[in-house]
């Protein structure tokens, strides 16, 4: 249901909530022809719905602790937005209409349309801020707004649009990091994290930390005062929000990712060891990078340091399972058989 905007049903917990008729789907391209806004629109926008779910849920138990979690969709494929919201950016941003040659839906202004969903994510954001103003809870209240994965990737029947649609050049969406979104690489892994807790957490601080999703169900525990379950890969980040000196560095990171051809990453401290095409007949050698002075990932250090390479398998070696759901073979590793689908 994640790529249409104005899909038949939404999911609130268990119940199934009837939402457009007709719904539009989110894969229809168009060779010739008119592409059209207005065909690509229905009677309810599912960000708005969810937007308007989040403040009910805030003004309803501002009164309790909560933990609302609030899975905003965009600025995911495909791409259509309102056209009040399309109308806020530039005609001239647009002079070729996307077709759907790369997937999802056609679009008249392509630009246009990526920046009015990232735009309205904004709005979107704000009024959650809002909800809590009104219900008094801003200075009790941590927020934490963060992205699942970098930009969509480029496709191959033409390259001027990527998958979707998305112009990620014109956006200058990965900065100049290599990879995107399905890549292992940082364009794929590194994304913003933006927290705020008036008062604990101080404004305009920048935090260079490095951590990654599976640090927020301990530090989420910690935060709340709850005790934190035994055996999580990820660590606490609660100390380094908080400003704390002499902080531990994070135990290695890892990434398992049967897609894309199969890839692993392995993060010990600033070194990052990177292996793709597992799944295939000639899977990629193991290439090294140094975060610290490389972060775009140009220069491969693997023969200079192989004793990353070795400490990186060891750790996949005690941290991976095999996983007969979503394997990732590792050629020349055993693995533990432990894992439950």
């Amino acid at each position: 249901m994640a790529h249409s905007y104005y899909p038949s049903h939404l999911w609130r917990n268990a119940e199934r909530v009837p939402f457009n008729q007709p719904a539009i789907p989110g894969h229809r391209p168009q060779a010739l022809g008119e592409v059209r806004l207005e065909a690509q629109t229905s009677e309810h926008y599912a960000p708005t719905r969810m937007v308007t779910e989040a403040e009910r849920f805030i003004a309803e138990h501002q009164k309790d602790q909560f933990f609302l979690y609030l899975a905003f969709i965009e600025p995911h494929v495909a791409m259509h937005p309102p056209k009040a919201s399309v109308d806020r950016f530039p005609v001239s941003w647009d002079d070729e209409p996307y077709r759907g040659q790369n997937g999802y839906l056609p679009h008249p202004r392509p630009r246009a349309a990526y920046a009015a969903m990232i735009s309205d994510l904004d709005d979107h954001v704000g009024r959650v801020m809002q909800a809590l103003d009104s219900a008094g809870l801003t200075d009790r209240t941590l927020v934490v707004f963060s992205s699942d994965n970098g930009t969509t990737h480029p496709a191959g029947k033409n390259p001027r649009f990527g998958t979707g649609g998305v112009d990620s050049a014109f956006f200058n969406s990965t900065a100049g990091l290599r990879g995107y979104k399905g890549s292992v690489y940082e364009g794929g892994l590194r994304v913003p994290l933006i927290v705020r807790l008036p008062g604990r957490v101080p404004a305009g601080s920048v935090n260079d930390h490095p951590s990654y999703f599976a640090d927020w169900f301990p530090t989420l525990c910690e935060a709340a005062g709850l005790k934190t379950p035994k055996g999580l890969d990820g660590q606490s980040l609660w100390p380094e929000l908080m400003g704390r000196r002499g902080r531990p560095k994070h135990r290695p990171m890892v990434w398992a990712f049967p897609e894309y051809g199969g890839q692993v990453a392995v993060r010990m401290d600033d070194f990052k060891a990177v292996r793709q095409r597992l799944k295939t007949s000639q899977p990629g050698p193991w290439e090294l990078y140094d975060l610290k002075s490389d972060p775009n990932e140009r220069t491969d250090l693997a023969s200079r340091h192989p004793e990353l390479i070795a400490r990186a398998e060891q750790i996949l070696r005690d941290q991976v399972d095999e996983n007969p759901v979503f394997p990732v073979p590792l050629p020349g590793l055993r693995l533990n058989k432990s894992a439950t689908p």
